[in-house]
């Protein structure tokens, strides 16, 4: 499919809108409880913030690779809800004339 029709191209840029969103949001809510969880660990080891965010920052594609399942879950969530509300029906995203 070459060049994506109007409707389609509407659909997908509100599914990767809520979708980076949703990722985003979660990636932090993970690395923060993480973060919480092994507070005393780094103080124990009087490591240094920058080492502590050095370490989050290398490992953010390992934690959004495991947040992602989620993120698509609600970003579908959210863009049919959205989709919905304003009276656009999914039947019409899979017609072609």
């Amino acid at each position: 499919m070459l060049f994506a029709r109007r409707l389609d191209r509407y659909v997908m840029g509100r599914f990767l809108g809520a979708l980076s969103i949703a990722l985003l949001a979660l990636t932090v809510i993970f690395v923060l409880i993480h973060l919480m969880d092994h507070v005393d660990v780094y103080l124990d080891h009087d490591a240094s913030w920058a080492t502590v965010g050095r370490y989050y920052l290398l490992q953010m594609p390992y934690n959004a690779l495991l947040t992602l399942p989620m993120a698509v879950l609600v970003a579908t969530i959210i863009s049919i809800g959205e989709l919905g509300r304003q009276r656009i029906s999914i039947a019409k995203a899979g017609r072609h004339h």
